[in-house]
């Protein structure tokens, strides 16, 4: 198995990361949501990947932060997605829509700035470089090993990542 089917699924969340990474904070609902996505699976594969515990689960509780505090405007996007949706429909009273958007927008709006001072954009860029350095040092890892042996069995981790990741959507 090469290199790239081992660590593929991973290589894919971080990939996703970095390129969301890069766009939420000049509001793109889009990027929020991919980012998002991309930090939970990527807390569900880092303890796959035999690596030592400390730093497992301190990229794990990293990754679980970025996710609760896109979350909280990742909710707030949909809400008012939602509202103009609602909007669309012709159903709903005219007055009580815009009011509930003009609300959510504020909160909207004060959510992005929170996060903009609580997750900034250098702090993302730390988690994806260090992400990254996980990836290369695991790669190179690999190539040394299948240097060493020309095939070896396929770890038990490939199998729970194998598992994990059938589980999940894409």
């Amino acid at each position: 198995m090469s290199t790239a089917e081992q660590y593929g699924p991973f290589r894919k969340r971080l990939d996703a990361f970095i390129e969301g990474a890069k766009r939420i904070h000049v509001g793109d609902v889009e990027a929020l949501h991919h980012t998002r996505v991309a930090s939970r699976r990527l807390r569900e594969l880092v303890p796959l990947l035999e690596l030592d515990r400390d730093p497992v689960e301190k990229l794990s509780q990293q990754l679980g932060r970025v996710t609760k505090r896109l979350g909280k405007v990742r909710e707030l996007d949909v809400l008012m997605l939602l509202i103009k949706e609602l909007s669309r429909d012709g159903e709903y009273p005219s007055t009580a829509l815009p009011q509930l958007e003009t609300e959510v927008g504020d909160a909207r709006k004060d959510a992005r700035e929170r996060l903009a001072t609580k997750l900034p954009p250098k702090r993302l860029d730390r988690i994806a470089a260090r992400l990254q350095r996980v990836a290369t040092h695991l790669e190179s890892r690999d190539r040394k090993k299948h240097r060493r042996t020309i095939r070896g069995p396929r770890q038990g981790w490939l199998l729970a990542l194998g598992a994990r990741v059938a589980r999940r959507p894409t």
